[in-house]
C-alpha cells in the first residue's frame, strides 16, 4: 500500500478547463488525452475564435507542441485533421447545464444551432435596427452581417461533402428541389442553373405535391432540400419516403442535427448569422447561394465537355429573343 507521502509526490493529471469541458467531443475523450493533448484541448477552448482561422503550424507554434502532437489529438477524436476538427465543432452543442462561455456567446443559445452559434462567435452578432437609424447605418450592418457569414461559412466548408454531392448529381439524373419561402428561392435559382446540364429540374414547394413525387421516385432521383432549420412540418417524412425508394438526398442547412438532416446524404451547412430585424432568415438564402455556385463550378468541371455543349446551344437558343 502506498505511503501518504508517496501519493502526495504522485504528479497530478492535467485537467480540462471548465470551458474545454463543456465541450462533449473533449469531455468524452478526456479520459484517453495526453497532458500535452489536454493542454491543447483548453488552449482551443480558449482562444475558440483564433483557432478557428489557424492552420497546424499556427497551432504548434500558439501552443508550442509538436504538429505530430495535434495531428495524434485530432486522430484520438477520430478526425482526419484540424480542418476535420473545426468542422466537428460546428456540429457539437455544450453539455447541460454548465454551458461553454465560448458556446454561449448568443442570446438564445440553448435553442440556437451550433453553426449558427459559431458564427455569432467568430464576430457576426446579432445586429438589431431602431427607427432613427440612418440608411447608412443599416446598410452597413447589413453588409457586414452578409460578409461575416460568407466568410466564416468558407473556413469551415466541407470540401469532400460538396464533391460528394457533385458526384450524386449524374447526367440523366432526375433532380427535385424541396423549400418553402425564402428558401424555395434558393431553389428556384440553383434548378434554373442545374437545367443547364440538361437535367431535368423540378421546383417543388407544395407538401401534398412533394409527397406525391416522393413517393413515386426512383434511385435516379436526387432531391436538393434547402431548410434553414431542418424543421420544416413533415419535410423529414417526405425525404423518408423518397429514401425508402432509392432516392439520394442532398441539404443545404444550419442545423446539421435536425430531423431533416438526419433523412440526407449530403449535409452542406451554411454558417447564417440574422439581424434581429429579420424573422426570414434573409441572410442564409445568399450564404446558400454562395455554397450552390460552388456547386455549380464544380459541376462545369466534372462534366465540362457536355456542360460547354449545352451552354452553347442555349445561347443560341437565347439569341433569338434578342432584338
Amino acid at each position: 500500500m502506498p505511503t501518504n507521502s508517496a501519493i502526495a509526490s504522485t504528479p497530478k493529471k492535467e485537467q480540462l478547463s471548465p470551458v474545454a469541458q463543456a465541450i462533449a467531443l473533449f469531455a468524452d475523450n478526456a479520459q484517453h488525452f495526453t497532458k500535452s493533448e489536454t493542454a491543447l484541448a483548453n488552449f482551443i477552448a480558449a482562444h475558440f475564435d483564433e483557432f478557428m482561422h489557424m492552420t497546424i503550424l499556427d497551432l504548434a507554434t500558439a501552443t508550442e507542441l509538436s504538429e505530430i502532437t495535434i495531428s495524434r489529438f485530432c486522430k484520438k477524436l477520430g478526425l482526419a485533421g484540424v480542418h476535420a476538427l473545426k468542422i466537428s465543432l460546428a456540429y457539437l452543442r455544450p453539455h447541460e447545464p454548465n454551458q461553454s462561455p465560448v458556446l454561449a456567446a448568443t442570446p438564445q443559445a440553448t435553442n440556437a444551432s451550433p453553426a449558427a452559434l459559431l458564427g455569432a462567435q467568430l464576430g457576426a452578432k446579432q445586429r438589431a435596427f431602431e427607427p432613427e437609424d440612418s440608411t447608412e447605418h443599416i446598410c452597413s450592418e447589413v453588409f457586414a452581417t452578409i460578409s461575416a457569414g460568407l466568410q466564416q461559412t468558407l473556413q469551415l466548408i466541407d470540401y469532400a461533402q460538396i464533391d460528394r454531392a457533385a458526384q450524386l448529381i449524374k447526367p440523366g439524373a432526375r433532380l427535385l428541389f424541396f423549400g418553402y419561402g425564402n428558401s424555395a428561392v434558393v431553389c428556384h435559382d440553383l434548378g434554373t442553373r442545374l437545367a443547364r446540364f440538361g437535367l431535368s429540374c423540378e421546383i417543388i414547394s407544395d407538401l401534398h405535391q412533394q409527397i406525391t413525387v416522393a413517393s413515386v421516385c426512383g434511385p435516379e432521383t436526387v432531391i436538393l432540400v434547402v431548410s434553414y432549420s431542418g424543421s420544416s412540418l413533415h419535410l423529414d417524412e417526405v425525404l423518408r419516403l423518397a429514401r425508402a425508394r432509392g432516392a439520394k438526398v442532398i441539404l443545404f442547412t444550419s442545423y446539421p442535427n435536425s430531423a431533416v438532416a438526419q433523412q440526407a446524404d449530403v449535409v452542406l451547412i451554411g454558417v447564417c448569422p440574422e439581424l434581429n430585424n429579420n424573422t426570414e432568415a434573409a441572410t442564409s438564402r445568399l450564404i446558400y447561394m454562395a455554397i450552390a455556385d460552388v456547386l455549380y463550378y464544380r459541376l462545369t468541371l466534372l462534366y465540362g465537355e457536355h456542360y460547354q455543349d449545352n451552354l452553347k446551344a442555349m445561347r443560341a437558343a437565347l439569341a433569338l429573343l434578342k432584338s
